[in-house]
């Protein structure tokens, strides 16, 4: 092997080598910020159904609701939610304006959705998923296998207080399809795809 080839693979070699270590840091800080930015929008969310819910729900002692019977006061309760305009809107608005949430709803003490971003759920139990501070909370290396991992859908929970007491929660749903997609994070790949043969003709021109 002539020697200036052994210099342009050994060149070669430690800026690829390089290239790697930074290349790593980097994309495991953009994929670890994303995750974080994804779990405070659902935070963000969560909080705001809350705060519409708890407006949209009166003291039932006013209204014709028998207080003493549970089951009453559940519907009840259920009625003014499912009818709020304000959080209505909020609800239908959640999947069209935030691209990571996958769906949104209210579930009562029973984890029945009283609303629902997809209206065939409501009124139908709906069952637990993953947390998503499991995803948040893992390392980088385990963050990429849970999001290119067949599709899953973690989420967001909240208790729905109202009138200093728990009525159900609120819970916001995060795809993995969607943070894989997201063009913040799949942006990288571009200028990394051509990458090797960018090195092989920076060590070539280095040893000219």
């Amino acid at each position: 092997m002539r020697r200036r080839t052994k210099i342009v693979l050994a060149i070669t070699f430690m800026v690829a080598a390089l290239v790697t270590g930074a290349s790593y840091i980097y994309i495991s800080q953009m994929l670890r910020q994303r995750v974080a930015t994804t779990h405070d929008t659902a935070m963000y969310l969560t909080s705001q159904l809350a705060y519409l819910a708890s407006n949209a729900a009166p003291d039932l002692s006013s209204t014709r609701v028998d207080t003493s019977n549970p089951d009453a006061v559940r519907r009840g309760v259920a009625y003014y939610l499912g009818t709020d305009r304000d959080l209505n809107t909020m609800l239908d608005s959640v999947v069209g304006s935030w691209p990571t949430i996958y769906d949104a709803a209210i579930l009562d003490a029973e984890t029945k959705a009283i609303l629902h971003t997809d209206p065939n759920l409501v009124g139908k139990k709906v069952p637990d998923r993953p947390d998503f501070a499991t995803l948040k909370n893992a390392g980088f290396r385990r963050q990429l296998r849970m999001i290119y991992s067949p599709p899953a859908v973690y989420e967001v929970r909240m208790p729905l207080l109202l009138n200093g007491t728990v009525f159900g929660d609120i819970r916001v749903g995060v795809s993995t399809v969607f943070l894989r997609n997201e063009p913040a994070w799949t942006a990288w790949r571009k200028p990394t795809a051509a990458m090797p043969s960018r090195l092989k003709e920076n060590a070539t021109n280095t040893v000219r």
